[in-house]
């Protein structure tokens, strides 16, 4: 259930802000591109109640991730040796990820809450 904050600091006339705990565990999973170059696979399930989401690569190698669907080489790069992205704060992808890459077997990371 949300917590309402009384003011924010250093605003004069502050609105109270609603704040959501978050009630879930943080997953991590270390993962690899599919064993066939160029060819599309799932990275992480989809999960309705996600609110937290981060996609690392960690390989010397471009992958692309897709959201609901297979992934292309059109979809949202992340760049080789430690790319990444962040999404919270209510724009947070629920569908399944789905990941590709030039190279078969390639490393990332995923924590997802």
């Amino acid at each position: 259930f949300p917590v309402t904050i009384g003011s924010v600091q250093g605003i004069s006339g502050g609105t109270p802000l609603p704040v959501c705990p978050r009630n879930s565990a943080v997953t991590v999973t270390a993962g690899t591109t599919s064993g066939t170059a160029n060819t599309s696979a799932q990275a992480l399930a989809s999960n309705a109640s996600r609110q937290y989401l981060l996609i690392q690569n960690i390989s010397d190698t471009d992958m692309y991730f897709n959201f609901g669907a297979a992934a292309t080489t059109s979809n949202m790069l992340i760049t080789k040796s430690g790319g990444g992205i962040v999404f919270e704060s209510g724009f947070v992808p629920t569908d399944a990820v789905n990941v590709i890459c030039s190279a078969a077997s390639k490393s990332y990371y995923i924590l997802s809450a």
